[in-house]
């Protein structure tokens, strides 16, 4: 893969947040991050994950192009067309995904999914694999319980985000 870039204020942002997640005192991250007030850890270091996270995706859905069928015509050339890529979830429109090997969209480097991307496109033929995703998120709450609340909130946050899509292509 490519290099990941990385500041020195996300490297202290998230060494404070996964100081505060792990229960440390407000003053060992105030001592650790060299601050002389407690009011700049807080407001611009320690950021809950998940808020970010929530932040980050909370209007996916919105974005993701849900489709009722594959069957007409039109949209069955459009989402096989070569310049598409068949991904286990749907379709990704983003071209250069189909094209280049070496290109990854950064909507999927930033997030690991495709959902907060208008160029993905799911329709109920995925419906199986979002259920089996969804018991795969529910047993990984119950594994993840010992590296803290915040990594349990971002999965139980992903899980309602594939409840909900659920939902959706059910009613279709």
């Amino acid at each position: 893969g490519r290099p990941l870039k990385i500041t020195s204020h996300m490297f202290r942002r998230t060494l404070a947040t996964n100081m505060q997640s792990n229960g440390a005192s407000l003053e060992s991250i105030q001592t650790v991050l060299n601050h002389s007030s407690k009011r700049t850890t807080v407001k611009h270091y320690i950021k809950t994950k998940s808020q970010d996270y929530i932040d980050q995706i909370s209007k996916t859905l919105e974005h993701m192009q849900i489709i009722a069928s594959e069957t007409l015509p039109q949209v069955s050339s459009f989402l096989h067309s070569p310049q598409n890529l068949r991904i286990a979830d749907g379709y990704c429109t983003h071209h250069s995904m189909a094209e280049d090997p070496a290109f990854m969209c950064d909507n999927f480097v930033k997030r690991g999914n495709c959902y907060g991307c208008s160029k993905m496109v799911t329709t109920p033929k995925f419906l199986p694999y979002f259920r089996t995703l969804l018991l795969q998120k529910k047993e990984e709450i119950e594994h993840v319980k010992v590296y803290g609340s915040h990594l349990i909130e971002r999965i139980v946050f992903e899980t309602e985000l594939i409840d909900t899509l659920i939902v959706k292509l059910e009613a279709l």
